[in-house]
C-alpha cells in the first residue's frame, strides 16, 4: 500500500480506492507486483470535492476496501495468465477501483485488464472489464498461425466488426461527434436519423448512476445516437473525478460506452476483424482512422487494414449480431459485433476500404 501521509479511514463520506496487478511471464513462472492507493476526499456542502488525504502508509490504517481491491487485483493478473498460459504472453495490467460512500460503506466496483500478446502480425491487446472484480469474463487470445492470403472472393463478403475492433470504431466515432465540427452537425442535425437504428451511450464508469460526480454534478447517461438519430450537443453530467496528486478535478480515467442497433444473424460467409494490431499511427491525414487487423473467413487468417472516417464507417453499419461483449482497451465498450458491408461495396459508397497488403 502506497501513501504520503498516514490517516484512518473516515466513518463516513467517500473514499476511492485503486488497485493495479502487473504480470509479466517468466519462462516456466511469473513475477506479479500489486500496489494500491486510497484516498478520503472531503465534500463541501453542495457535494463538490474541495480536499482530499491519502489513507494508510507507515503506521497508518487501511481501509477494509482498499485490501479487497489489492487482492482482486492479484486474482485477475492471476487468472488470466493462467487462462492465456498457452499463448506468446507479455503482460498483463489489471486494474480494480472502487468508491465507499457515506456511512453505510456502499460500495462501486469497476475492473478492467488488459493483456498483451506477441502475435505473428505484431502485438495485439485484448482486454475486458466488469463490475464485479470476481466475475471477469474469460479472455480468448489470437491465433498462434502465421496469417496467409485472403481467399478469392473476399471482398464481396459482408464484414464482422468483433467487439474489439468495433470498440476501436466506436471509440473513435464518439471523439468525432465530441469535435468542434461533430457538435457543429449534432446541433444542425438534432433528431434526425443518420446511422441507421444505432443506439450509443457514454455511460458513468467513475461513479454509480444516480449519485454524484466529485464536483457535486449528477450522475447520469448521456446518449449520443437514440435510434439512429444524432442528438443535441453536450457534455455528459457527472463524469469529473478528484485526482489527489494534482489536488484538482478531471476527467474519468477512461470511458465507457454502450452500443446496441437492430439484431441481425450473423452473416455466413463473412469476414470478420478480429483485433487490433497495435501500431504507432493509428490515423491518417484529415481523420482517416486506420486499423491493421487480423482477419479471417473461417479459419483461413490474413492481415487486412480498415481505413475510414468514423462517422460515415458508423453509418454504413446494417446492425449488430452476436452476444454483447465488453471489451476494453483504451475505452470501454459493451457491444455485440458491428455488420458492415463487403469491401467493394464499402468503396463503392465512399464509407471506407479495406484491403489485405
Amino acid at each position: 500500500m502506497t501513501g504520503m501521509a498516514d490517516a484512518a479511514a473516515p466513518a463516513s463520506g467517500t473514499v476511492a480506492v485503486t488497485a493495479y496487478g502487473l504480470g509479466v511471464p517468466l519462462g516456466t513462472g511469473r513475477r506479479v507486483s500489486r500496489w494500491t492507493d486510497a484516498v478520503a476526499l472531503d465534500r463541501d456542502p453542495g457535494g463538490r470535492v474541495r480536499a482530499s488525504r491519502r489513507l494508510g502508509g507507515p503506521g497508518g490504517t487501511a481501509p477494509p476496501a482498499a485490501e479487497t481491491a489489492d487482492r482482486a487485483a492479484g486474482r485477475l493478473v492471476g487468472s488470466t495468465l493462467d487462462a492465456l498460459g498457452a499463448a506468446p504472453l507479455q503482460s498483463v495490467l489489471a486494474t480494480v477501483r472502487c468508491r465507499v460512500e457515506g456511512p453505510a460503506g456502499e460500495t462501486a466496483w469497476r475492473a478492467h485488464v488488459v493483456a498483451r500478446i506477441e502475435t505473428a502480425a505484431g502485438p495485439v491487446l485484448i482486454g475486458s472489464a466488469t463490475g464485479d472484480p470476481d466475475a471477469l469474463p474469460a479472455l480468448e487470445g489470437p491465433p498462434a498461425t502465421r496469417p496467409g492470403t485472403p481467399p478469392a472472393g473476399w471482398t464481396d463478403l459482408p464484414i464482422v466488426l468483433a467487439p474489439p475492433v468495433a470498440a476501436m470504431a466506436v471509440g473513435a466515432a464518439r471523439l468525432a461527434l465530441a469535435s468542434r465540427s461533430g457538435r457543429a452537425m449534432r446541433e444542425r442535425m438534432a433528431g434526425r436519423r443518420a446511422f441507421h437504428d444505432l443506439s450509443l451511450h457514454d455511460v458513468p464508469v467513475a461513479h454509480p448512476s444516480g449519485g454524484l460526480d466529485d464536483a457535486g454534478a449528477p450522475v447520469t447517461t448521456a446518449a449520443l445516437l437514440d435510434a439512429g438519430r444524432l442528438t443535441p450537443p453536450g457534455t455528459p453530467s457527472g463524469r469529473a473525478v478528484w485526482d489527489h496528486d494534482r489536488r484538482a478535478l478531471g476527467p474519468a480515467p477512461v470511458t465507457r460506452l454502450e452500443l446496441d442497433g437492430p439484431p441481425l444473424p450473423v452473416p455466413e460467409p463473412a469476414v470478420e476483424l478480429a483485433w487490433c494490431v497495435e501500431g504507432v499511427q493509428r490515423y491518417d491525414p484529415g481523420g482517416v482512422l486506420r486499423l491493421t487487423c487480423l482477419a479471417r473467413v473461417a479459419d483461413r487468417w490474413f492481415p487486412a487494414v480498415l481505413r475510414a472516417r468514423p462517422l460515415r464507417l458508423l453509418q454504413a453499419a446494417r446492425g449488430v449480431a452476436g452476444p454483447r461483449t465488453r471489451t476494453f482497451s483504451e475505452d470501454e465498450l459493451e457491444s455485440p459485433s458491428l455488420l458492415l458491408p463487403g469491401a467493394r461495396g464499402l468503396r463503392e459508397r465512399g464509407s471506407g476500404a479495406v484491403e489485405s497488403p
